[in-house]
């Protein structure tokens, strides 16, 4: 389930597999202690169901994000009161966590495309 980004991101010779349509979430850290979640997102393809990630030269393939409540920017509460409240039980745990992540990334401007 990554973001297809509205306008893909040109490679040039840099990758054969470019231009990068896609964004994914790659590692997601949960902080308990600071009430913090750390995601790592990847520029990239899904090729034949699998997910080939950019490569980091020219275009910087991961970026980094904080997501976590700082004065009246409450994501990190919100996100979990959401993750409550889903009733989706037909969704994996996975699947909840993400689309609420994805919409974060969208939300605030970090990409632009839509939920897939």
């Amino acid at each position: 389930m990554p973001i297809t980004l509205t306008t893909p991101i040109q490679t040039g010779a840099v990758d054969s597999n470019g231009p990068y349509t896609e964004v994914k979430l790659a590692p997601i850290t949960l902080d308990p202690t600071t009430d913090s979640v750390w995601l790592v997102c990847q520029y990239g393809n899904t090729v034949n169901g699998i997910w080939v990630p950019g490569v980091n030269v020219g275009v910087v393939a991961n970026k980094s994000f904080c997501v976590k409540d700082a004065g009246e920017d409450t994501d990190y509460t919100d996100m979990v009161t959401k993750l409550i409240e889903q009733s989706d039980v037909g969704k994996s745990f996975y699947d909840r966590i993400a689309t609420i992540l994805y919409q974060w990334l969208l939300d605030k401007g970090h990409y632009i495309g839509t939920i897939s």
